[in-house]
């Protein structure tokens, strides 16, 4: 018998920047899911679509550690507010606080429509690349 010799698999290991868009796209449907329950008046589905998004927020430091810091382009006042985010998300998670939760990285003074704090920290640290201007 031809047995192959066990293998090691081996998972690259997520880039900051990845766990930092996913998170954002992550939390911006559930946020969209909780609007639609409580547009249709379910306020149960509603309170669970904001702890989800809170939830996942409150992993993101431990997500984005320090070595992560170290070889990325975060700052540690990037890093900084990554923990300030999940701290107020896991606060809020224990104090079923559905406020707090709905608006995480929403800062008083903001607009409807303008990017929240997270999009900001990520357009910061990780522009999106300009388009060629045309001669």
């Amino acid at each position: 018998m031809n047995a192959e010799p066990d293998r090691e698999i081996t998972q690259v290991p997520e880039s900051a920047e990845t766990i930092l868009r996913s998170t954002s796209d992550d939390y911006k449907r559930l946020k969209a899911e909780a609007a639609e329950a409580l547009d249709r008046q379910d306020v149960e589905s509603y309170k669970q679509k904001l702890i989800e998004a809170a939830q996942l927020v409150a992993g993101l430091d431990t997500k984005i550690n320090q070595d992560m810091v170290d070889g990325s382009r975060l700052s540690q006042d990037d890093r900084s507010e990554i923990v300030y985010f999940s701290m107020s998300a896991k606060e809020w998670v224990d104090e079923k606080n559905f406020f707090g939760m709905s608006t995480i990285f929403v800062r008083k003074g903001s607009t409807i429509g303008e990017p929240n704090d997270l999009e900001k920290l990520i357009e910061r640290v990780y522009p999106a690349p300009k388009p060629a201007e045309k001669p």
